[in-house]
Formats: C-alpha cells, sequence, structure tokens
C-alpha cells in the first residue's frame, strides 16, 4: 500500500526494527504560513519575563547597595564615615558576599537548571524558578525585619540559584514553543529582559 502522494505510510527505522511515520518535506516561511496562537503568546512572554526576573535578580543590588549597607550594617560605620561617598567607597567582606552570593548561587543552579528541564519539562522549570525567585525576593526584602539580617545572603544566592535554572529552560522552551517565523523575535525579546 502507499500513504499520500505515492510515499509508502510508513519507512523502516535504521536498522529495521521499528517503523517511523514519513518525514514531512520543508516548506520555507512565507506570507500565510502558521504564526503563534494566542495562547502560545502569552506562554512566550511569560518566558520572556522570566529573563527579564534574571536580568533584574542579577543587577537589582547595585544601586541600592549603600542604603543597603546601613540597614543591614554591612561595613558601617565605615572608617571614612557614613555618608553615602564613605560607604560607597568601603570595602569589605560582607558587602562583597551581598553582590556576588547570586553568582554563587547561579553556578549550581546552571548545572541542575538543564538536568531539571530535561527530567520535568522546560515549563515546570521555568514555574519553579519563578516561585524561587519570588521566594528569594521575598526572603532578601526581610532581611533584618523578620528575619537576620544573614538571610538576605540566603535571598541573594537562591535568586542566583532561579537564575541560573532560567537560563537553561527559558531559552530551550521558547525555541520549542515558538512558530519558526517569530522564533527569533521571541528569543530577542528573552535576551533583552537580561
Amino acid at each position: 500500500t502507499s500513504g499520500p502522494r505515492g510515499r509508502p505510510p510508513f519507512q523502516l527505522a535504521r536498522g529495521g526494527d521499528r517503523l517511523l511515520p514519513p518525514r514531512a518535506k520543508h516548506t520555507p516561511i512565507g506570507p500565510g504560513m502558521r504564526t503563534d496562537s494566542r495562547r502560545a503568546a502569552l506562554a512566550l512572554a511569560a518566558a520572556c519575563l522570566s529573563g527579564l526576573i534574571s536580568g533584574y535578580a542579577l543587577c537589582v543590588v547595585s544601586p541600592v547597595l549603600t542604603p543597603l549597607q546601613r540597614s543591614l550594617e554591612l561595613c558601617y560605620p565605615c572608617a571614612g564615615g557614613d555618608s553615602d561617598h564613605a560607604l560607597a567607597r568601603c570595602s569589605c567582606e560582607e558587602k562583597s558576599l551581598a553582590v556576588s552570593s547570586a553568582m554563587l548561587g547561579a553556578v549550581p543552579g546552571a548545572l541542575f537548571g538543564g538536568l531539571a528541564a530535561d527530567r520535568f519539562g522546560r515549563r515546570a522549570t521555568l514555574i519553579a524558578t519563578d516561585v524561587l525567585a519570588m521566594a528569594s525576593a521575598l526572603l532578601a526584602a526581610t532581611a533584618g525585619t523578620l528575619v537576620p539580617p544573614s538571610a538576605f545572603f540566603a535571598g541573594r544566592a537562591l535568586s542566583g540559584v532561579a537564575v541560573g535554572s532560567t537560563g537553561a529552560a527559558a531559552s530551550a522552551y521558547v525555541a520549542e514553543v515558538a512558530s519558526t517565523a517569530t522564533r527569533g523575535r521571541w528569543l530577542t525579546a528573552l535576551e533583552l529582559g537580561l
């Protein structure tokens, strides 16, 4: 028997032990080709917001470092005084850890994020990393008031884990869900969020 257009309905796989459906012919992208549905566009926009959350988590500490020094008493009071200029020039291990703890968390996040995306799926991994990012922001925001000041470092490290995991899962998710006509635009939007 033959399938559509005279091709056999199934082809033998290499080795001849399994039957596979015939390969579809490649069609070029052009006017009238399928684009993303509204549901897919919303899912892709949410994935791109994960990129924005990652970029925010990495860079948010810079403008608030001086007020953080005061509220969490990192290098405070500084030998040069307690003005903004003196605190900005002051250097200590706690201040360095406040900035770099996100990167310390991003390393294991990147290592295990791809494994989690393969094991549990890209969408589930993105949801988990977004929840982790929200929990880390809550932990860092309440440091020194509801929880001990050291919780700020844990919150930053957890945000790093979320950032590292998001990098692996978001790009793959966007590449899989977006149509070929819009894939480049969605990946650009994801990278612009960072």
